[in-house]
């Protein structure tokens, strides 16, 4: 809708032009029509007839004229469309109050067409103008209210738009503060009722790594909170990112719907590498917290040790749960241990002359493959006779058998082990 106000100095004044039929006189005796057109609008709209304001009265005089609602008049519209935006009234009942009550002032004009007395409220002073008013007042009238209805829709989205920025930093801050978990749990429960989250019922944390920088603005948090809508009704969850990563904090339990998020948060990031860290389900605001950083380290183990040694086995899915990963976690938190361990099962096969990166690499692709010598052999592009053969060599220098699942969890527990030292001095993360 086009609308190009009028400068109010350039508008005629009826109520100066003695054509326009006795103007002084006739506003008084022409308030009870418009009163009675605003009430009827404001019934058939459902809104207080009293937010038209005196838009009927400057309808009136523009339809006199045939100029535009001024600057001035679309300003007190838009401001209109705004507060009405702020007190909860539906855009669609404000804009039918306006439009219900012009087709009715312009049902009044076309009824009363031939009465003496209507020409006075509706500026048709004389015979010599009617053929001219006729087409002008409809026209002057469908203009208005397409100006209007412009002024008012816009006024109307740009509350709307302060309102959603005031959400969004509002739900960020919330959303930092319980990550951090460092603010008064009260006050946080309130803050997060006034989001309609329920900080009383538990709650677990997603932290999702992908090969690219994440951002609130950007598509995949929006997508994201789409999916949960749409395919798992969850309205009470927060999406937002942090250092690059996306987050979601989640009511409930883990389930099925976990693994369909970190399989579409890794096809919508276009990520190949992508793994989504699940922190276990806990109680209130301090749960919260607990979870972010338990989905954290799930994804830093996962980045060490690779998608083939977490999800309990289970290479097939990008969702790595923090309780599967007690070996690992146990690992870290004892560091000596971990070092004993790699001396004592790894030691022998960095030792062997000229085969021990060979060797190693055979042990990361069997992890990943289900202890599969064939697909093991495809992974590195040699025969499977040649990984059976690395693999007697293998039992042979630790007596332990990557085929058999005692031998497999020892070598397996010692090449993480392995990685984590590595990550821990800084070097780069192999197999």
């Amino acid at each position: 809708m086009s609308r190009q106000p009028s400068k109010e100095a350039d508008q005629p004044d009826p109520r100066g032009n003695p054509e326009a039929g006795a103007p002084g006189a006739s506003y008084a005796m022409d308030s009870a029509i418009l009163e009675q057109v605003a009430r009827e609008a404001g019934a058939d709209s459902g809104v207080e007839p009293e937010r038209l304001g005196p838009f009927l009265a400057e309808v009136l005089l523009i339809a006199q004229s045939g100029d535009r609602l001024s600057s001035a008049q679309l300003e007190r519209l838009s401001w209109e469309g705004d507060k009405a935006a702020r007190e909860g009234i539906a855009l669609p009942r404000l804009l039918d109050l306006y439009l219900s009550a012009l087709w009715r002032l312009f049902a009044t004009y076309h009824t009363s067409a031939d009465s003496d007395s209507s020409r006075e409220w509706r500026g048709v002073p004389s015979d010599r103008h009617r053929a001219e008013s006729s087409w002008n007042v409809p026209m002057t009238l469908l203009r208005a209210g397409d100006d209007a209805a412009a002024a008012i829709a816009e006024g109307f989205a740009a509350a709307q738009q302060r309102s959603l920025q005031f959400d969004a930093a509002g739900r960020r801050e919330l959303f930092e503060d319980l990550l951090a978990g460092s603010h008064d749990p009260h006050l946080l429960a309130e803050r997060a009722n006034s989001f309609g989250f329920n900080l009383a019922a538990s709650h677990h944390v997603l932290v999702a790594e992908t090969q690219r920088d994440h951002f609130d603005s950007g598509p995949l948090p929006t997508r994201v909170e789409s999916l949960l809508r749409s395919e798992f009704g969850v309205t009470d969850g927060l999406v937002a990112t942090k250092n690059g990563r996306l987050v979601l904090v989640l009511p409930g339990q883990i389930g099925p719907m976990e693994t369909r998020l970190a399989e579409f948060i890794a096809a919508e990031s276009h990520s190949d590498d992508a793994v989504v860290g699940a922190g276990s389900t806990h109680p209130g605001v301090l749960g919260v917290r607990q979870s972010y950083e338990e989905a954290i380290e799930a994804v830093e183990i996962a980045g060490i040790a690779g998608r083939s040694a977490h999800f309990g086995g289970s290479a097939s899915t990008r969702l790595v749960l923090f309780s599967s990963l007690v070996p690992q976690r146990l690992l870290r938190s004892n560091p000596l241990l971990s070092a004993e361990l790699v001396s004592t099962v790894l030691g022998p096969l960095n030792a062997a002359r000229n085969s021990g990166d060979h060797l190693m690499e055979t042990l990361a692709a069997l992890a990943s493959s289900g202890g599969n010598i064939s697909a093991a052999a495809r992974q590195l592009h040699v025969s499977p006779r040649a990984v059976s053969y690395r693999v007697q060599r293998i039992v042979e220098l630790t007596s332990y058998s990557p085929l058999e699942p005692e031998g497999r969890f020892v070598l397996e527990l010692a090449r993480q082990c392995a990685l984590l030292e590595r990550q821990s001095r800084g070097g780069a993360v192999g197999t």
